[in-house]
């Protein structure tokens, strides 16, 4: 009898990859040879949250309260315990950011900032780096493709007219849908996203065979953003810029398990992926032509 390997079934969304970049560890260097870089995250959805008011006919899954009321009845607690953070507990976490002058970045749902206007002004103000945590705290996957791309481009829209300033990141609630890379690259202009757990170190992938994005998976939140976007290194490295013994990553870059893509590296406790996108049209923000 003779063996025949397991063999899976072609499904919806990015394939699995599960090489990494195994032996070849990426060699990454940081100013005065520093060993750590911190990166802090905000993540801030209260008022875009599931509930009654906002029309969803239902509430919100489990709070800080281990308790469920029945979905039909509007869930007061619950309403209140997303109210603390948008209320107070956002603005105990800006008193220690402002007296340490930490920069951040905030995973914020667009609405959520609609909600508290004075929290977007904040993030102008200081400087924060509003990543788009979604047009609203919502579970992306129950939608249909074209709900989640008309989500996207209100978020961006959104994010634009409260903070001044189109979000470059994309953060989805739990994690995405089989559509969400895909729908990313189509409508362009994201330099990363924050969906995937998936590894120590950067690697690439693609979308439909198209070799214009990458998604940088990382374990310890390893995140990297190229030369030309020193706002975004700055916010996520603490404003440290490491030297990287690695190429730039460049659109032209296709290998999935070698060591291609580190310019600037920073991490932290929690672990995202990103996904680097070109805007619509044009080139690739890192320069290469399409």
């Amino acid at each position: 009898m003779v063996y025949t390997p397991f063999k899976g079934v072609d499904v919806p969304g990015p394939k699995r990859e599960f090489a990494g970049y195994g032996r070849n560890v990426p060699k990454v260097r940081w100013p005065q040879d520093a060993r750590v870089a911190v990166n802090t995250a905000l993540n801030y959805e209260e008022g875009s949250e599931y509930c009654h008011p906002n029309g969803d006919g239902r509430n919100d899954g489990p709070t800080e309260m281990i308790y469920a009321i029945e979905p039909h009845h509007r869930d007061l607690c619950a309403e209140s315990v997303f109210e603390y953070g948008t209320r107070a507990g956002v603005w105990r976490v800006e008193r220690l950011l402002t007296e340490l002058k930490i920069p951040i970045t905030v995973y914020a749902c667009a609405v959520a900032l609609e909600q508290n206007r004075e929290v977007a002004a904040w993030l102008k103000e200081a400087g924060h780096e509003p990543c788009s945590h979604g047009w609203r705290w919502e579970e992306v996957w129950r939608l249909t493709r074209e709900e989640e791309a008309d989500h996207i481009r209100r978020a961006i829209e959104s994010i634009e007219e409260t903070c001044g300033t189109r979000p470059s990141g994309w953060y989805c609630r739990y994690g995405p849908s089989v559509n969400t890379r895909e729908l990313l690259v189509e409508e362009g202009g994201f330099v990363y996203d924050s969906d995937a757990y998936n590894a120590t170190f950067p690697t690439t992938s693609t979308s439909r065979g198209n070799a214009t994005f990458r998604v940088l998976a990382c374990c310890d939140e390893v995140r990297l953003g190229p030369p030309e976007q020193p706002s975004l290194v700055q916010s996520r490295a603490s404003r440290l810029s490491p030297q990287a013994d690695i190429p730039p990553l460049r659109c032209g870059d296709m290998s999935p398990s070698t060591n291609s893509g580190a310019q600037a590296v920073a991490t932290t406790p929690r672990f995202r992926g990103m996904v680097r996108t070109p805007r619509r049209g044009g080139e690739c923000r890192c320069g290469a032509a399409q």
